[in-house]
């Protein structure tokens, strides 16, 4: 039987170096539509803050905590759309997670 651990350490994808994690995290964040909408998410204050200085010393100078976010959360919805969608088919008839996700 794995622990938590081991099943976040095989299921993640491993980025080869800092450019590579940049140009998927640091880059301005994909839209799903053309509407530029947005919503608001409450972060801990110390996640924020670890966020925000992250930002400050490794991005480009241009990302936002809320971009950065964006991108980190599309990236684990198009890592994870196959088992989320099979779930939530049990309840729904379309999937909740589009092919169009993936960046």
């Amino acid at each position: 039987m794995s622990t938590d651990s081991e099943q976040r350490d095989t299921s993640t994808v491993a980025l080869e170096n800092f450019s590579e994690y940049s140009a998927e995290f640091f880059r301005p964040p994909v839209r799903m539509s053309l509407s530029n909408r947005k919503c608001n998410v409450s972060l801990n204050e110390d996640v924020y803050l670890m966020i925000r200085r992250t930002l400050n010393y490794l991005g480009d100078g241009e990302s936002t905590v809320g971009g950065y976010v964006e991108n980190i959360l599309l990236s684990h919805l198009t890592q994870y759309k196959d088992i989320l969608n099979t779930e939530t088919s049990k309840r729904l008839k379309q999937p909740l997670i589009p092919d169009s996700i993936s960046s």
